[in-house]
């Protein structure tokens, strides 16, 4: 049996292959150069950021702009899960914001978020009659908004129960710690929505605790922070949560200091922790599953370990699948 190809942590907004984007900004009139070599100049490092805020300024600044109208959102959708095909992955799961791409984070709100929210289920659901992969959905709360805004999100989760497979908390910890959203993830957890959260990125090792016994986390998005605290390991041991390590991410965001051979995949496997490996922002860091696969070997894993975080990562999967790998 083949191992399957699995990716828990993929932000739709920037899981696009860039060779698609010139005639999708030229067929929906995009306010950015269809030029690719341009183009790349503004989605990609040059250099590591090395901090999150800088990581995150495509972001802000243009990726935003690609969802100018429902079709968009459905086209995006449908391209990048194409890409995630032509990878040869098995199962995706793909998490977006309805609130940033709607444009709430440009201060020009173009579209409804539920209206976000229909699209990509639509986009998905069109792509999967022409490519095998599967791919499930993750909607974002954003940090940064305001809470009423979070509730929101909570309601479309609830509403597209049937189309969607969990929730998350995104953005930076700084300045946004979890127990802001005890509530508004109240509502997800006790409808049995799957929670994931962003913590321990680049925030502590507490925000992981706290994700976990409060927000009711069965999985924590990077969480390489855990390797700090002896208790923290001992409770994602425990309770058997699954972490959704990005290693070109960590580095490139400076939640890996230093050298990207400080990651603490191995350590925290080594050590018990459940854990995966995924891509988090392939658009901006020129890199793919592959990629970080190859990462993870040159921080030690063995192709027995990268099968194991592979099975890992299809029985973490959030949605009703009992054996991706035999579908």
């Amino acid at each position: 049996m083949d191992t399957p190809r699995i990716d828990l942590h993929r932000h739709l907004e920037a899981a696009v292959d860039p060779n698609d984007l010139p005639p999708f900004i030229q067929k929906h009139k995009i306010d950015l150069p269809s030029d690719l070599e341009r183009l790349r100049a503004l989605l990609r490092f040059t250099a590591r950021p090395g901090n999150l805020a800088a990581f995150l300024e495509p972001f802000k600044q243009h990726i935003h702009k690609f969802f100018i109208t429902e079709a968009s959102v459905r086209e995006f959708t449908k391209l990048c899960i194409r890409r995630a095909a032509l990878e040869g992955l098995s199962y995706l799961e793909l998490r977006f914001s309805p609130f940033y791409m709607a444009g709430a984070y440009a201060g020009t709100q173009r579209l409804d978020p539920e209206s976000v929210v229909s699209a990509v289920c639509e986009g998905r659901d069109e792509a999967g009659s022409e490519h095998p992969v599967r791919v499930g959905l993750i909607l974002i709360v954003g940090r940064e908004l305001d809470i009423q805004k979070g509730q929101r999100v909570i309601d479309l989760a609830l509403r597209y129960r049937s189309k969607i497979c969990g929730v998350d908390l995104a953005g930076n910890e700084h300045g946004f710690p979890p127990h802001l959203f005890r509530d508004v993830f109240a509502r997800a957890r006790e409808a049995g929505v799957p929670i994931t959260i962003h913590a321990g990125e680049t925030g502590s090792a507490e925000n992981i605790r706290y994700s976990v016994e409060e927000l009711g986390a069965t999985r924590i998005g990077h969480g390489i922070a855990a390797i700090h605290d002896a208790s923290v390991v001992s409770l994602l041991k425990e309770r058997e949560i699954v972490l959704e390590t990005c290693p070109i991410s960590n580095w490139l965001t400076g939640a890996v200091k230093g050298d990207p051979s400080n990651h603490p995949l191995m350590k925290l496997h080594r050590a018990g922790v459940k854990v995966t490996v995924n891509t988090d922002d392939p658009l901006l860091q020129s890199s793919w599953l592959a990629d970080d696969i190859r990462q993870a070997e040159a921080l030690g894993a063995t192709p027995q370990d990268i099968a194991s975080f592979m099975i890992t990562a299809e029985t973490a999967a959030f949605t009703d699948v009992l054996s991706i790998s035999n579908a």
